[in-house]
């Protein structure tokens, strides 16, 4: 049988029988397969074949390290992953995730050492099959092929790749034809695009046109550069005539003048003669009036000394009446303003009487409830240092009591301070906690087994830390990071740099305005993916951020930042401050968001001095 193609390129071989009869078309072909199991059978078929090369690799569009993700059905195995094509096969599973070295397919194709034109090539990687393409027609190697196989579908099977329509017209655009579609399996098709002849003629001729019109504009240039410069010699010699001209004229006239000038200096020398003599005469009478000048000059001094001791006299007469009036002036405001001062120290001391009474109360309560929190952390380190600014104490230990009475496998806080050292702090008394229970054995093995899961232990695919706190000020972050590390818990937290960023459209409360929250948004989708194997208990904590701009409204974007990537999740929310007014505002608008999802919620109120707000959700 004659063969058709020179060379045969097949990417994702499998067991290189579908599509059939691809082989025997072409005097030699490379088979290329990335899966050790299908790369075996591929060798035991082609063993002793002469004209089939076979190579195990994982072919990308630049070569280098790759995320390669194995699936529970071995033949969708893909650099992506999976989102169309779970729909087709429900039951695919991502059973395996790696990171393997790949190889470019510029870098294949030019060891393979494709040449002419008469070649076949196969694309069996659907997720990535158009970005192959596109890297092939960048580095001139796409019209090597005529003809070319493709697995298309209706809708993008991996995350990032292309639809039968997409891959269509890319091949449209690129001088390709949709010979033949084989829909024996209708939802994976085969695409077959055969080189269109006269596309690389278009080329050349396009190709040529450009040439010339580029040769057309030079010319054209020059044609123009030339006739400026021929106007601009013609104004040159217009110039210089005109020049010319005017030199002449100038020069006519200054003979004219110059005749002139020498009669006018006959005269002026004349008139010099004669002004001599009567400067000789003015002078003399210049000194006769010089010695009258210095008479009067002495008789003006002498009446300006008698008008200075006059006007000390007068001066001296006006300050004594001056001082009379402002002493009685001085007189009235004292009294005005002692009168005054009187009336706004009645004022004040009715004010400071209302206020001390408002507020003794809470502060023996804040008092009280601060002692109770040194006495949770004195064992004999550093005492906290709870700042103006921070989580109020009688706030901290109700979220110790929290976290005493749940077991929560995450802790997500926005705004770190003193409730971070406390929450790490309570989390590492639970570990010690539980390995004394283990180590004295009153505890079954699989309660123990259970409880373990609140220690921090660092998992190859699992949550780096218990604690994950973002931060907007780089001061307060090490800060924070020096009180973890001088308690000894610095192991039970993640602190992360979040400045303020424009919040996603989904995250804010109102689409005519912009608002700012922590750039968590990437962090808390990589924590999603770890967890989305179980259903966990979540707390998250709200004490920030400080608005740039007095935002009522800059913690709202905590929740729908939470719930749009743990909503399977069991979440405990704490607001802090929740007495303020924008609190206030921030919980009715979290509630209408829950009631919007759809999602169960009761909402407590703990009796502190500032108030803070605990919303417990449940999918």
């Amino acid at each position: 049988m004659t063969k058709k193609f020179n060379q045969l390129i097949w990417l994702g071989a499998g067991n290189g029988t579908e599509p059939k009869g691809l082989i025997e078309l072409a005097e030699t072909s490379l088979l290329v397969e990335a899966r050790e199991d299908a790369f075996k059978n591929l060798v035991n078929t082609f063993l002793n074949s002469k004209t089939v090369s076979l190579k195990q690799s994982v072919i990308s569009t630049h070569g280098g390290e790759v995320s390669f993700h194995q699936y529970n059905l071995p033949e969708f195995s893909a650099l992506c992953k999976a989102t169309g094509l779970i729909r087709l096969f429900p039951g695919l599973r991502l059973a395996n995730l790696d990171t393997v070295v790949s190889e470019g397919i510029v870098d294949l194709l030019t060891e393979a050492k494709v040449t002419g034109k008469d070649n076949l090539f196969v694309i069996d990687i659907p997720d990535i099959s158009l970005s192959l393409l596109q890297q092939l027609d960048e580095h001139q190697f796409l019209n090597r092929f005529c003809q070319i196989l493709l697995v298309g579908s209706s809708e993008a099977l991996f995350l990032g790749a292309s639809n039968s329509a997409e891959l269509i017209n890319f091949m449209l655009n690129h001088g390709f034809y949709l010979a033949a579609e084989d829909k024996t399996d209708p939802d994976l098709p085969w695409l077959t695009f055969v080189s269109n002849p006269l596309w690389q003629k278009l080329k050349q001729a396009q190709q040529q046109e450009t040439e010339l019109n580029k040769q057309l504009d030079i010319q054209h240039k020059k044609l123009v550069e030339q006739h400026q410069q021929a106007e601009q010699l013609k104004k040159e010699l217009s110039l210089v005539t005109e020049s010319n001209k005017n030199l002449y004229e100038q020069m006519s006239t200054a003979t004219v003048v110059g005749e002139k000038k020498q009669a006018e200096l006959k005269d002026c020398l004349e008139q010099l003669d004669t002004a001599n003599k009567k400067l000789v005469s003015l002078s003399e009478n210049a000194k006769r009036q010089e010695n009258d000048f210095i008479l009067l000059q002495k008789r003006a001094e002498l009446l300006e000394k008698q008008l200075e001791r006059a006007n000390e006299d007068n001066s001296l007469f006006r300050s004594q009446q001056l001082a009379n009036s402002s002493l009685f002036e001085l007189e009235r405001s004292i009294k005005e303003l002692f009168a005054q001062q009187m009336l706004q120290v009645q004022h004040v001391a009715n004010a400071l009487g209302q206020h001390v009474t408002k507020t003794q109360v809470e502060q023996q309560n804040s008092l009280r409830s601060f002692l109770g929190l040194q006495q949770f952390l004195q064992h004999g380190e550093r005492q906290l240092d709870i700042g103006e600014w921070s989580i109020q104490a009688d706030t901290l230990n109700c979220l110790i009591k929290l976290l005493e009475r749940n077991s929560y496998d995450l802790v997500i806080e926005f705004g770190s301070g003193d409730s971070t050292l406390v929450i790490a702090k309570t989390l590492m008394n639970q570990s010690s906690s539980l390995h004394d229970i283990a180590e004295n054995g009153r505890l079954e093995l699989a309660k123990i087994s259970n409880l373990e899961q609140t220690q921090p232990v660092h998992y190859a695919h699992d949550l780096p830390a218990r604690v994950i706190s973002f931060e907007q000020s780089k001061e307060y972050l090490n800060k924070t990071k020096q009180a973890l590390n001088e308690h000894g818990v610095a192991g039970f937290v993640e602190l992360i740099l979040a400045p303020l960023v424009p919040v996603e459209p989904s995250c804010n409360y109102d689409s005519g305005q912009t608002h700012l929250f922590y750039d968590c948004i990437t962090k808390l989708k990589k924590l999603a993916d770890i967890l989305s194997e179980r259903q966990s208990n979540i707390l998250v904590i709200v004490d920030g951020p400080q608005s740039p701009e007095q935002d009522a409204f800059v913690r709202y974007a905590a929740l729908p930042s939470i719930i749009n990537v743990f909503s399977a999740h069991k979440l405990h929310i704490v607001l802090d401050d929740s007495k303020r007014d924008g609190e206030q505002q921030v919980i009715t608008k979290w509630l209408d968001l829950l009631e919007q999802r759809g999602l169960f919620y009761t909402v407590n109120h703990w009796p502190t001095v500032k108030g803070a707000a605990l919303i417990e959700v449940t999918p």
